[in-house]
């Protein structure tokens, strides 16, 4: 009978040795590997590297025009004109199309930012289901190995006479259970192993071998901030330049009147007398009697007042979201690290009702319902604190900034 108790903390000792042997693999480094040339974040590059170029063509001065032209009539004098026409930037138009770009690339850079913000909370659910399948595995491998010691101790009892054959074999069948759920949690957790190990790029340090022995550490839960703003958010940054876009855009549709185009040159005139020359002066503009830019004002006003609508609305929204996520958050850390202080004394409980069924205090079914109580107080431990490392990144995305102690990205 003291076998059978000296044999529980053996097993978790070995089991503990074991974990403390594999490499610990943190949330900080795993998201240090998002960085700029990651995969997934030049994958959402592409919109900002078109408003540049926008941006750039927009600043380009309009190129000069380069006219030639000769008549030799038969029996008259022969006539050559040289000339350079251009449309000088005085109409203002250049001025706003550059505001507009400009802002385009703002609204696209913080569109970017948002999105580099969307994968990070995405890889931070994928570590949460990594490191939370690995503890899944850990607590049902405990339960597992502590209910087959338990079966063959009884069985080799059961055999000898000393214990009944049917109390031995309901704990073989406990146990045929529990190794069932186990393969069962360690096929998801294999799943998550393999979504987590998509996002990292193999180096030196972690090559594609010995990723498969990393034991990832579940995160923290760090204390919520005093004073959180959303109004930093960056796709809240971007509906603003989308609005200053749309003015832009505005005050360059109002710009009916459009620059002239000037000619200067030079003219020549070879007679049979005596040649001729001088410089020669144009100028070229369109009167708009027809085209006046309507339909580009008409496109301006609904612009704004869309974009104007939608950044104000984005805004309440994001407010209440911050308001809902700190208040879950809050409540969902304090009820996970409650749980977790209480999940200290199950050791005790499990010996605690080992010994009495040794004794002949309990029975087989007391000892099975306490060790599945055990079980199921950890695992509800655990979905609390996966629970509330959601809500965390919940509240991340509303603030619009890391909360991540240590974050090495």
């Amino acid at each position: 009978m003291r076998r059978i108790l000296l044999l529980i903390p053996v097993f978790l000792l070995a089991a503990a040795a074991t974990a403390e042997e594999e490499p610990v693999f943190t949330e900080a480094e795993f998201l240090s590997v998002l960085d700029d040339e990651h995969p997934a974040s030049l994958a959402l590059s592409g919109e900002l590297g078109a408003a540049e170029a926008k941006r750039k063509q927009a600043a380009v001065l309009q190129d000069p025009r380069l006219e030639f032209g000769r008549e030799q009539p038969d029996n008259l004098p022969r006539e050559t004109v040289w000339g350079v026409a251009w449309t000088p930037p005085i109409d203002g138009r250049r001025r706003w199309a550059i505001r507009e770009a400009e802002a385009a690339v703002e609204a696209e850079r913080s569109i970017l930012d948002s999105g580099l913000t969307r994968l990070r909370l995405e890889m931070r659910r994928v570590f949460a289901g990594w490191s939370g399948g690995y503890t899944w595995v850990a607590i049902h491998g405990e339960h597992s190995g502590r209910v087959e010691a338990l079966a063959q101790r009884m069985r080799h009892r059961a055999d000898s006479g000393e214990e009944s054959l049917l109390n031995a074999r309901r704990l073989e069948i406990a146990s045929e259970n529990s190794k069932a759920a186990l393969s069962e949690v360690t096929a998801e957790a294999s799943a998550a192993r393999a979504e987590a190990v998509a996002w990292l790029v193999p180096d030196e340090s972690h090559s594609t071998s010995n990723l498969s022995t990393l034991r990832p550490k579940l995160p923290e839960l760090p204390v919520a901030p005093e004073s959180v703003d959303s109004l930093l958010r960056p796709d809240l940054v971007a509906a603003t330049f989308r609005v200053e876009q749309a003015e832009a855009f505005q005050r360059l549709s109002n710009r009916v009147i459009a620059a002239p185009e000037i000619l200067l040159g030079w003219q020549t005139i070879d007679a049979s007398v005596a040649d001729f020359e001088g410089p020669v002066f144009g100028l070229s503009w369109t009167v708009p009697i027809f085209d006046r830019r309507q339909a580009d004002r008409m496109a301006a006003e609904s612009a704004i007042a869309a974009a104007r609508a939608h950044s104000k609305w984005i805004t309440q929204e994001a407010e209440g979201e911050l308001a809902a996520a700190r208040a879950a958050y809050t409540e969902l850390r304090r009820s996970a690290l409650s749980a977790q202080e209480t999940l200290a004394g199950l050791d005790h409980v499990v010996q605690a009702a080992t010994a009495a069924y040794e004794q002949g205090e309990s029975s087989v079914t007391d000892l099975l319902d306490t060790l599945r109580a055990v079980l199921d107080a950890r695992l509800s431990a655990l979905d609390l604190y996966l629970a509330a490392l959601e809500a965390h990144r919940d509240l991340e995305f509303a603030i619009g900034r890391s909360l991540t102690p240590g974050d090495l990205s």
